[in-house]
Parts: C-alpha cells; sequence; structure tokens
C-alpha cells in the first residue's frame, strides 16, 4: 500500500520506517530542511528500543502532489491548521487521513475533510529527534486506531494489521474515549511540570493531589458533556473524578504512582517539564488542555484555565518553573 507521513519526527518517523520494512511503499513529508537533507542524504537512523537505517523518499511539503491514499498525520497539534491547508485537494477519491498526534485534532481533521474520511489514533509510544536524520525511539506502548463515527470498518481493520509491523495495535469502536482520556492525564502532566519537582514527589504532596484531581474531575466532565465514553488509562480513570468516587480516585493515583515508579525507566519528570525548565520552548498546551476547554460550553473549568495560564507565563517569560506556582494553580 501507499502510505504518506507528515511530518518525519519521532512518530512519524519510526511509523514509517516499520511500514517500510513491511513492504509499503513510504514518502515522508519534512518541512525541516536540515532534518529532511539528512534523511535524503544518508537514510533515517533510529536508535533505542529498535536499531536501524532505512533508506526512505522524502519530500518537501510543497511538493506534495494529489492522489493522496493514506495520509498518517504526525505533526505537532498546533500545526494541524497548516496540515489541513496543505491536503486539501491532495487527497484521493477514497483517501483518509490518520492522526498520530496528541490531542483531539480528530474534529478539526473531520470538520475539513469529513467524518468518513478521518482514522483516530491511541498510542502512548514515542521518542525525540536526537539530531537532523536520528530518531530515538523510548520503546512500545499502546496503540489504538479507530473510525470517528465508532463503526468498525474495513480500513481500519486493514490499517491496525499494517500498523502491527511496529508494535500490537488494536482496533476499538471508542477512540474518542482513549483520546479525552489521555487529554485528561495530559493535564494533570502539564499540572506537574510548573512545579520543578519530580512527578513522584508531587504525587506525595496532598495540596498538589487537590489541585491535580481538580484538573482531572474538570477534564471528565468536560469529555462527558461532548457525550464521550471515557476509558481508563494504565489504570488512571478519568470517570472516578467526575463521580467523585474517593476509593477509584486512590485507585488512579497508585496507578500513576506505579507507572512513575517502575515504568519510565528513571525518568522522573515530563518532557513538558524539559521544554518549559531545561529547552524554554513552547508546548502544545494551547492544543491539549485548550481541545478540552475550547469544548466546555458554559461549565467552568477554573483549574484548567489556570494551569493554561501558568504555562502561557512561564513560554513567555514572565513566570518561572517553581513549587510556588502550587498557590496560584490552587
Amino acid at each position: 500500500m501507499n502510505y504518506t507521513i507528515i511530518g518525519a519526527g519521532a512518530i512519524g518517523g519510526v511509523v514509517g520506517v516499520a511500514l517500510h520494512e513491511a513492504g509499503h511503499s513510504v514518502t515522508l513529508v519534512e518541512a525541516n530542511p536540515d532534518h529532511r537533507a539528512a534523511i535524503a542524504r544518508d537514510g533515517l537512523q533510529i536508535s533505542g528500543f529498535r536499531e536501524s537505517t532505512t533508506r526512505l523518499k522524502v519530500i518537501a511539503p510543497e511538493d506534495l502532489q494529489p492522489g493522496q491514499e493514506r495520509v498518517l498525520l504526525a505533526v505537532k497539534a498546533p500545526h494541524t491548521n497548516a496540515a489541513i491547508d496543505l491536503l486539501k485537494g491532495k487527497l484521493a477519491e477514497d483517501g483518509f487521513i490518520v492522526s498520530l498526534q496528541n490531542g483531539l485534532n480528530e474534529y478539526a481533521l473531520a470538520e475539513a475533510f469529513g467524518a468518513h474520511r478521518v482514522i483516530g489514533a491511541y498510542l502512548t509510544f514515542g521518542g525525540f529527534i536526537e539530531a537532523p536524520g536520528k530518531i530515538r525511539y523510548a520503546g512500545e506502548g499502546s496503540f489504538r486506531v479507530g473510525e470517528v463515527d465508532g463503526t468498525i470498518s474495513p480500513r481500519v481493520e486493514e490499517l491496525a494489521a499494517h500498523l502491527r509491523s511496529l508494535q500490537a495495535c488494536e482496533v476499538t469502536d471508542n477512540i474518542f474515549g482513549y483520546l479525552w482520556a489521555k487529554m485528561v492525564v495530559g493535564a494533570v502532566y502539564y499540572g506537574t511540570a510548573v512545579l520543578d519537582r519530580d512527578v513522584l514527589d508531587i504525587y506525595a504532596d496532598p495540596d498538589a493531589i487537590r489541585l491535580l484531581s481538580s484538573a482531572a474531575r474538570e477534564g471528565a466532565e468536560i469529555a462527558r458533556l461532548n457525550d464521550v465514553r471515557l476509558v481508563d488509562v494504565d489504570g488512571f480513570s478519568p470517570d472516578a473524578f467526575a463521580d467523585d468516587d474517593p476509593a477509584r480516585i486512590a485507585a488512579s493515583w497508585d496507578a500513576q504512582r506505579a507507572y512513575w515508579g517502575g515504568h519510565t525507566g528513571g525518568v522522573g519528570r515530563t518532557g513538558v517539564w524539559r521544554d518549559l525548565a531545561v529547552h524554554h520552548r513552547k508546548t502544545e498546551c494551547s492544543e491539549h488542555v485548550g481541545a478540552i476547554t475550547r469544548r466546555r460550553g458554559n461549565h467552568p473549568t477554573p483549574t484548567l484555565d489556570r494551569i493554561a495560564q501558568c504555562v502561557a507565563e512561564i513560554e513567555a517569560g514572565t513566570r518561572t518553573v517553581g513549587w510556588e506556582n502550587l498557590a496560584f494553580l490552587a
């Protein structure tokens, strides 16, 4: 099959290599000229959980031609609108787009191209670009794909089968349940990122747990307002917070402690924290936390609003990462 992958970062690159090795025709579309040139010259080098150097076709966005059959979208959420503009008029008659992104970008894609042309994906694996042409792959995680209307179609079954060339991949009839649950957990992580302590230390503080529980509750309530059937993520149950169920809330935090204590290779802080405190660069908060709050209607989300404000001020340089931000968030 012919696959076009928009964005040759960690997700797009690793998936592209796996599909290529499985015998599919893969074209990477990459905007960064240095990364694109390195891939064209030396091949795409994967290290970490997977080791390979693969020659793949790579083009600039402006060279993308009409007639695209299967497009995997792997750009960061703030670049979704640019990708939509790029893909207008470029899909084949039966072509479709699969969002491999973080966020709730399937809504915008369905509005632009029609729900019948969009497949959602929930994934928890990742990595990062070490240097132009070089990707560090962190290893396997959860992987599910599903039609946005909840049907189990032949094309989504076929897509999942192809993606299993990378790792286990399941088909779901509730892709938005997974995507929203991931955003609720993500909102919690944005809250931890502004506090400048290891996640486990933050989870040990009662005031922080109350604050983060409030963020989870608001996110879960907004999901329900949007008729989403939330699922549990690695033992973390967003529904528990919306239901104000103390036992399940406690179990959710225990699951998070187990996750951070045993499944992160010794890494104690999120990538969002590294973006803010180390790299001093913008995060995707406006498209992650913002994706929730933009669909809240008249429902108040004071905790999520303050988390978004705090992140924005750190990005702008008017606030620093630190424990004192807990009082502001609360």
